[in-house]
């Protein structure tokens, strides 16, 4: 995954997973997302870190003129990686 992270950079990860969380089909081998944020966890990483991060999502996503029902839908999913991402 580091190999990867260095070649698409954050962004691309994060399209990565958008592509994954609604249902492309992508080869993936790396770490779980749990593993993956855990060292995040461990400095301090939390709900309100998690909320802004949807926040920034919904105020791109309306940005590009995306439909309230479609944006509703994205943070359904987003928020079903809450206890993942956070170790919980």
């Amino acid at each position: 995954m580091r190999t990867l992270q260095k070649s698409v950079g954050v962004a691309g990860l994060a399209l990565l997973f958008g592509a994954v969380a609604f249902g492309q089909a992508i080869p993936y081998t790396g770490r779980n997302i749990r593993q993956a944020h855990s060292h995040l966890v461990e400095h301090g990483l939390g709900d309100k870190h998690f909320d802004l991060i949807a926040g920034h999502l919904t105020n791109t996503l309306k940005e590009l003129s995306v439909s309230g029902d479609l944006i509703a839908e994205v943070l359904t999913i987003v928020e079903g990686t809450r206890s993942d991402v956070l170790s919980r």
